[in-house]
């Protein structure tokens, strides 16, 4: 088995475990220094092989600081060139470190959810390399994998980069991670959309990867529904008319960057929608559809607004004008999540946006309830210390 790109070596599978491609819970179980497949992802993190401190920050943090101040210029085969042309660029540096067994720091940025930081670009590449090692394909898509194999692919992050546990930052990780399994899973496709034949396609599986797996993606892409699914997702593609002007900054690093910097209250839906479609340069709208639907925004905003009520959340707003789509509310991009699905049932990051804000609430109530505590007995004994003066002026 080829060990290409694998950062570590205890971190490819062994020649006797299962192919990449399988189920990521008989990977787990063949690998001793993976956890059990019932493992919690607390489980997993406090197993790790290489315990992470500060110190190993410091470490990491001077070594990676120490590349930058040779002033070289990386040429294409990764070796730097100028005066000082004995050091390496700054990724083999990091690849090296990690190599060593060290776990390189990552931060995740809380409003666009991408890493960032010395060690980002090998974040995401091992992102992609996790994902197309351990990911199951044996199921019809992402959503089908269960939260058990999504927090053992977490789980193998952590043996090499140091993260943040905070829910933000492990839903930002699986939104990076479905976006390469998707990539990935149209790699393979296109790649029995090669063979003349079903049968030539079967004979000739990808490498690493069982024959029932591949068997199972062929049947899938042959199968009419499917077929029929994907030829009018072709066509509504090709209907697509309005584009957006953000290019790859996601939304909501838009409303982010361009908030207000007295207040910091972000861009609202309106605001937001001309924006990212609105051409500065041609002063002009990307589409004449993308006027109309803004001119929709503000007369709807600014009913509300006459109604004596407050303004309509934006949420509430882009259902009303654009109607509401499964997955991401329209306007605001793919990071910002409904609250209710279809049926109006809060979804699953609603609820925990709740509870957080539950647990928030319920920490300053206990911190109120701490002082009023305080000062009720700073009172008791002022009124102890008053009432043995007067007794003492009494007698």
């Amino acid at each position: 088995m080829s060990t290409r790109g694998r950062g570590r070596a205890r971190y490819v599978p062994r020649p006797h475990a299962p192919t990449p491609h399988a189920s990521t819970k008989s990977v787990r179980s063949s690998t001793q220094s993976t956890p059990g497949p019932h493992a919690s992802i607390k489980s997993v993190r406090s197993s790790t092989l290489h315990p992470f401190t500060s110190e190993s920050v410091h470490e990491v943090t001077s070594q990676v600081s120490h590349s930058d101040t040779s002033s070289t210029h990386c040429n294409t085969d990764g070796t730097s060139k100028g005066k000082r042309g004995r050091g390496k660029s700054r990724s083999l540096k990091l690849a090296k470190l990690k190599n060593q067994g060290v776990r390189l720091p990552i931060q995740i940025c809380k409003v666009s959810g991408r890493p960032y930081g010395e060690a980002s670009e090998k974040f995401t590449s091992e992102i992609g390399i996790v994902t197309r090692q351990f990911a199951p394909q044996n199921v019809p898509s992402w959503t089908d994998i269960s939260e058990e194999d999504k927090e053992t692919l977490v789980a193998y992050l952590q043996e090499g980069f140091k993260f943040t546990n905070e829910p933000y930052a492990i839903e930002s990780i699986l939104n990076l991670m479905h976006d390469r399994y998707k990539s990935y899973r149209h790699d393979l496709r296109q790649r029995f959309r090669s063979f003349p034949t079903m049968e030539s396609a079967l004979a000739d599986p990808p490498e690493n990867m069982e024959k029932e797996t591949w068997k199972f993606l062929c049947e899938k892409w042959s199968d009419k529904d499917y077929k029929v699914r994907c030829g009018k997702n072709k066509l509504n593609r090709e209907k697509l008319k309005v584009l957006h002007t953000a290019g790859s900054k996601a939304f909501r690093k838009v409303q982010y960057d361009e908030r207000d910097r007295a207040t910091g209250e972000e861009l609202g839906l309106v605001e937001l929608y001309k924006k990212t479609h609105f051409s500065e340069k041609k002063e002009a709208w990307v589409h004449a559809d993308a006027e109309i639907r803004h001119y929709k925004l503000e007369k709807r905003q600014e009913k509300a607004i006459e109604e004596g009520s407050c303004p309509i959340s934006d949420e509430q707003l882009s259902i009303e004008v654009f109607g509401q789509k499964v997955g991401y509310i329209r306007g605001l991009g793919r990071d910002r999540k409904p609250s209710t699905t279809l049926s109006g049932k809060l979804t699953r990051a609603q609820l925990e946006r709740d509870n957080e804000a539950a647990t928030r609430e319920a920490e300053e109530q206990r911190r109120i309830n701490e002082e009023l505590v305080g000062r009720i007995q700073i009172l008791e004994s002022d009124r102890t210390e008053y009432n043995a003066k007067v007794d003492f002026l009494m007698q």
